[in-house]
């Protein structure tokens, strides 16, 4: 087993049930047994023990994997990469708004049954926002050219609520 660490780039589902990533500015797939922590997103810090690499990728050492704590803050902007770093953090915290935006509306509109337990909601709600995120994360690589499935039957529009005439403030009653 090798010793790795680096900021995580790009995050990816595995159809195995566990979990596979990327560091910046490096090729190969970092896949783990178990699905990943919430602390492994895009820009996060990690290290890690992997096993050796075959074909694309590297077998994490599940037990292993933890958040990296970093002397000196990572670099935003100024000289050299800084661009390419600062454009990363935006897209990625655009995509975070977004995830959470999104949550919200699902969670608000009842699309996403949560558990009884509140402790067990934030879990929920948090592993949610962290899939959106790593899915709105990734559609800024491809511009948003992905092409997802439409539901089969849209549901038909409920009927406007009526608005008295002589009120003019428009807020439906």
């Amino acid at each position: 087993m090798a010793r790795f660490s680096g900021q995580v780039f790009k995050l990816f589902e595995s159809r195995f049930g566990g979990g596979s990533f990327r560091l910046e500015n490096d090729q190969t797939y970092f896949n783990t047994r178990k699905p990943l922590p919430a602390f492994v997103v895009p820009g996060a810090w990690v290290e890690f023990e992997a096993g050796d690499i075959k074909g694309k990728g590297r077998s994490v050492d599940d037990t292993s994997l933890r958040p990296m704590q970093r002397d000196e803050p990572a670099k935003v902007g100024g000289g050299g990469g800084g661009q390419a770093d600062r454009g990363t953090a935006i897209q990625y915290q655009s995509a975070r708004k977004d995830a959470l935006v999104m949550v919200g509306l699902l969670v608000g509109n009842g699309a996403v049954k949560l558990p009884e337990n509140v402790a067990k909601r934030a879990g929920v709600i948090e592993a949610l926002v962290d899939r959106f995120t790593a899915i709105y994360f990734e559609d800024t690589d491809s511009l948003g050219a992905l092409s997802r499935s439409e539901p089969e039957e849209l549901p038909a529009p409920e009927k406007a609520a009526k608005v008295k005439k002589d009120d003019d403030d428009g807020i439906p009653e």
